[in-house]
C-alpha cells in the first residue's frame, strides 16, 4: 500500500499511516484474499472489478466492505491499482431491517386476509341466522294469528249457547222461586255458577 487517505480510519478502523507499506494480505482476511488477488490481477490487466468482503477491525467490530479495484493508467500502460473501499455495514443492516419489516408486513397482511375471510364467513352465518330467525318470526306471527282466530271463533261459538243457557236459568230462578224445592234450587244455583 503506497498511499492511504484519512477515510481509512472510518472504513478499515486503522489510521492511514499504519497501512502504508503493508501488503494486502496483511490487511484483509485470508478468506477474501483469493478474490482480492484475482481482482488485483484483472485491474493490472486494465479491467476494474468490484467485490464484497467481510472485514474485522482491529477492535473486533465486523463490517461489510465493497472493494473496487480499478487500474491506474499512465498513457496506455497500467501504472498501478486504485483500491477504494466503502463500508456497506449500515446499508446491509438497513436492508436486513427492511427485509424483516417486509416479512412482518407480509405476515400482518396474511393475518388480515385470514381475519377478513373469517369476518366474511361470520357475516354469512349471521345473515343466514337472521334469515332463519325471520322465518321463525313469520311462523310465530302466523301461529299467533291462527290462535287469535281460534279464540275469536271459539268464544263466539261458546258464548252464544252459554248466554242462552244462562238467560234460561235466570228466568227459571226468577219465575219459579216458590215452586222449587231446596234440592232443585241448589241444582239451579250450581248450574248458574257453572254457566257464568
Amino acid at each position: 500500500i503506497l498511499r492511504a487517505n484519512r477515510a481509512c480510519r472510518g472504513i478499515l478502523g486503522t489510521r492511514p499511516e499504519q497501512l502504508l507499506g503493508k501488503k494486502l494480505e496483511k490487511v484483509f482476511p485470508l478468506t477474501a484474499m483469493p478474490q482480492i488477488e484475482s481482482a488485483f490481477v484483472r485491474a493490472l490487466r486494465g479491467h476494474a472489478r468490484e467485490l464484497e468482503v467481510h472485514f474485522i477491525w482491529p477492535s473486533g467490530k465486523e463490517v461489510t466492505l465493497a472493494l473496487l479495484l480499478a487500474p491506474i493508467h499512465e498513457g496506455d500502460v497500467v501504472d498501478g491499482v486504485l483500491l477504494t473501499a466503502r463500508d456497506l455495514t449500515g446499508v446491509r443492516l438497513r436492508e436486513q431491517e427492511r427485509s424483516r419489516l417486509y416479512e412482518e408486513l407480509q405476515e400482518s397482511h396474511r393475518d388480515l386476509e385470514e381475519k377478513a375471510l373469517a369476518l366474511e364467513e361470520s357475516q354469512a352465518k349471521l345473515k343466514s341466522a337472521m334469515a332463519e330467525q325471520e322465518k321463525v318470526n313469520a311462523e310465530l306471527r302466523e301461529i299467533d294469528r291462527i290462535k287469535s282466530d281460534f279464540i275469536g271463533i271459539a268464544s263466539h261459538e261458546l258464548r252464544t249457547p252459554l248466554t242462552f243457557l244462562l238467560g234460561s236459568l235466570e228466568y227459571l230462578y226468577e219465575s219459579l222461586p216458590e215452586r222449587l224445592s231446596e234440592d232443585e234450587r241448589s241444582l239451579l244455583d250450581y248450574s248458574m255458577q257453572g254457566a257464568r
